[in-house]
């Protein structure tokens, strides 16, 4: 398959510094791995570096790069192998006699530089830690930036999925790159749906600005019909922080986008079912925003292998025939909503469960979260206006 335009010209780039503007089903998995295969074409002996966001998504990108020597790894494993290689006793402790409250209130507070305001089990957490002799996963990167004393000589860095990174992460990358390497930044801040770990999508503008680095950009659509990108360009539209783009679909199929609006829960089956029935023969992602409201229905579709139950932010990197996203009601299942920042962090969340649709895309709602979703506070419109 040719590339098309838009991606050539990032595949072939002379560019030092870049930023790869890279919307949902774009491809960009694929260009990243063009440009790395051609650029070991020309001299098999570049040492290149690719961090991903998960495990899977670095062994996913080592499979498809034909030099099996290029270091694909998260922020996290590329920090541990560095320093296993000073210290040979490096003891990671999972399971840690604190709520999973405080650890996130410690992990937050770690990955912006100490700059959150410090929780007040921080001590007692440290102290554990270190009378164990342990790391926590942030310590990994910490400790790499206060021991680490090695020049790097990457020729080149790849950073994928660039709108979840944080303080912590930002400063690693930083400290890895020498005079002679060149670096591109991948992501797509409207899927920033981390901001609870830490991510901050402004750093995509800070890189922008440290490095000055060329913006490319990939926005057609190979994954979904038209109606789903249409309802994904007008959801995210309504989002001040944002890059201002479009996707463009490049299916030739309308595809269907509907919105139940579910009275009780056996009117919610019934639909479910006929759903199900009609699309038995594609793959089917049943998508939730928490992972409580998925135990009944994971239970209950277990025995089907083409229907995956899943929360939002587990479904991310995947993509389903037909998406049904169910239990959107503002009052039960989506996070608290305070500040405008709450609320566009629960669009983008929202965008992701949108976008993993190919061919259809099925939401079930009492239509009050839908408007306060979709539609400017400002501004009074029935929520089936958005599709039109």
């Amino acid at each position: 398959m040719n590339l098309a335009e838009e991606q050539e010209k990032i595949v072939n780039t002379s560019e030092k510094y870049s930023f790869i503007l890279a919307g949902a089903g774009s491809g960009k998995t694929r260009v990243i791995t063009e440009r790395i295969n051609k650029l070991l074409e020309t001299n098999e002996n570049y040492k290149i570096l690719a961090i991903t966001f998960t495990v899977k998504a670095s062994k996913e990108l080592k499979e498809r790069v034909n030099n099996k020597n290029i270091q694909a790894s998260t922020f996290h494993s590329f920090c541990y192998k560095e320093l296993i290689k000073k210290e040979r006793n490096i003891k990671i402790e999972e399971d840690l006699p604190f709520s999973e409250k405080e650890l996130l209130q410690v992990s937050l507070y770690k990955n912006s530089l100490f700059a959150n305001k410090k929780p007040s089990i921080y001590g007692k957490y440290e102290d554990f830690l270190k009378s164990r002799n342990l790391m926590d996963y942030d310590d990994l990167l910490l400790n790499f930036l206060n021991k680490n004393e090695k020049e790097y000589e990457f020729d080149y860095i790849f950073i994928d999925e660039f709108q979840d990174t944080n303080e912590l992460q930002y400063k690693v990358l930083k400290s890895i790159i020498s005079s002679k390497t060149i670096l591109m930044a991948v992501g797509d801040p409207n899927q920033s749906i981390y901001s609870f770990r830490g991510a901050n999508p402004k750093i995509i503008n800070r890189y922008i600005k440290d490095f000055k680095a060329k913006i490319f950009t990939l926005l057609n659509n190979y994954r979904s019909t038209k109606k789903i990108i249409t309802a994904s360009n007008n959801l995210i539209a309504h989002n001040n922080q944002r890059f201002k783009f479009n996707m463009v679909s490049q299916n030739s199929e309308i595809g269907d986008v509907r919105v139940y609006e579910i009275s009780d829960e056996i009117d919610e089956n019934k639909i479910l079912n006929l759903i199900i029935e009609k699309d038995k023969e594609k793959s089917i992602g049943i998508l939730f925003r928490n992972n409580y409201q998925s135990r009944k229905y994971a239970k209950k579709f277990k025995d089907l292998k083409n229907v995956f139950v899943l929360t939002i932010h587990q479904s991310k990197g995947l993509e389903f025939d037909t998406v049904i996203i169910l239990g959107v009601t503002k009052e039960n299942h989506f996070n608290k909503i305070e500040t405008s920042l709450d609320i566009e962090e629960e669009r983008r969340i929202f965008y992701v469960a949108v976008t993993r649709a190919k061919e259809n895309l099925y939401i079930f709602t009492d239509t009050k979260l839908i408007k306060f979703l979709f539609v400017r506070e400002t501004r009074i419109l029935k929520y089936f206006n958005f599709f039109n």
